[in-house]
């Protein structure tokens, strides 16, 4: 049975393409790689700006569930529209429980959560240290993690520059390596991410330059 999408998320998915896939060019390399219709899964992207979430959105059917840092719900207007595209709110800087505990919901609830696993946007478009949040996020609900990459020429969202998306194929936890969920998988499981997530956004800087 297909989820429910909301409201604001269905206007984003309507007004985004028109707004700003022109003013930043924005290219789905390999056309979309839809997810099922069903079924929980963890998207993992690097994180260049904070309108990637937009982008993630343009070359996938289903809504990603994003953390977002909590100062944007404490005013009334940005809360409904950043609550309803559907993201909810993170302490940065801090173990934030409530954060984790709604993660782990929304895969119950088998919908799609997004993650950047660099933890914060890196300032100049090379991949930071990946955490291991994101293995061990998927490893608890038993979902499924779907890379994806995204690059611009030198490492920041221009308008009238170009944003490159690409997504992976699903990877199970399986093919990470994750059997007991132990440190030294995680850390493997990890590793193995960012190898996927770096060959992807190569392929799209390949695709940039016309390789």
């Amino acid at each position: 049975m297909r989820e429910k999408r909301t409201f604001i998320y269905n206007l984003a998915k309507v007004v985004i393409p028109i707004l700003l896939k022109p003013l930043f060019g924005v290219r789905i390399i390999g056309g979309k790689m839809s997810l099922p219709e069903s079924g929980r899964f963890v998207v993992c992207c690097n994180h260049v700006s904070n309108l990637d979430p937009l982008w993630l959105m343009l070359g996938q059917k289903r809504q990603m569930h994003f953390m977002a840092k909590e100062e944007l719900f404490k005013k009334a207007f940005p809360r409904f529209i950043v609550g309803g595209f559907g993201a909810f709110a993170v302490k940065r800087g801090a173990a934030d429980s409530d954060a984790i505990n709604q993660a782990f919901d929304y895969l119950k609830q088998e919908r799609v959560l997004g993650i950047f696993p660099e933890g914060t946007r890196s300032k100049n478009g090379e991949l930071l240290p990946f955490k291991a949040g994101a293995a061990m996020v998927a490893f608890k609900e038993n979902a499924p993690i779907l890379p994806a990459a995204i690059y611009t020429k030198g490492g920041k969202v221009k308008p009238f520059g170009k944003v490159y998306v690409k997504f992976g194929k699903p990877i199970t936890l399986e093919e990470l390596g994750m059997i007991e969920g132990k440190g030294k998988e995680l850390r493997e499981a990890t590793r193995r991410l960012t190898e996927k997530v770096s060959e992807l956004k190569q392929q799209c800087a390949e695709f940039a330059e016309g390789k």
